[in-house]
């Protein structure tokens, strides 16, 4: 068996090989030349880097803030109605009272917007109910008639809500009738003092 000897490494030339390919072919103190190459590149970065600092900063903050969000929102999820903190009532109660101020509007589109509001509220309701559904006519199937005695007014109501949603102007909402539906959103949220 033949043996063939270990080639021999030059590793400080390998070393100061890779700084000539690196940095150029330098002389004198590597140090100064590093500093020199450096200094070079920090000063085409600098007027650029406040800049995308400030970016980065604004994109953390908006990050951070946007996390406590969603915090918040899987806290509400997760909270049964009847524990439901007071700032989130007085959030819905907010809501309710610009719902108010919409239909008591001699404007037609307020009351519509009025009625989408409304039926959000009732989704969120729903939600935070456990009825599961990817829309409120599939939640709203699946309830009990004993366990929500309003489920008809909800019924009702949505079904104007879809009528606006889906025909948009071409559905011609009389203030009655508008009156009629937020009156029938507000007897299915009392069942369950959501407002």
């Amino acid at each position: 068996m033949q043996s063939y000897p270990i080639p021999f490494v030059n590793l400080e030339y390998v070393y100061y090989s890779l700084l000539r390919t690196i940095l150029g072919d330098f002389s004198g103190n590597i140090f100064v030349m590093i500093y020199e190459r450096v200094s070079f590149f920090a000063e085409l970065i600098v007027p650029y880097s406040m800049f995308i600092s400030l970016i980065l900063l604004i994109g953390i903050n908006y990050c951070f803030i946007r996390i406590k969000q969603i915090e918040r929102d899987l806290i509400l999820a997760k909270t049964p109605i009847s524990a439901t903190s007071t700032a989130y009532e007085q959030v819905v109660n907010i809501r309710w009272e610009r719902i108010l101020a919409h239909i008591n509007s001699e404007n037609e589109s307020d009351w519509r917007l009025a009625i989408l509001e409304a039926d959000m509220i009732l989704e969120e309701m729903l939600t935070s109910m456990g009825y599961h559904g990817e829309t409120i006519a599939e939640q709203l199937q699946g309830i009990e008639k004993s366990d929500f005695q309003s489920l008809d007014e909800a019924w009702e109501a949505h079904k104007i809500r879809n009528k606006i949603a889906h025909e948009g102007m071409n559905y011609n909402l009389l203030r009655r009738e508008a009156r009629h539906t937020i009156s029938l959103y507000e007897k299915v949220f009392s069942e369950f003092k959501f407002i």
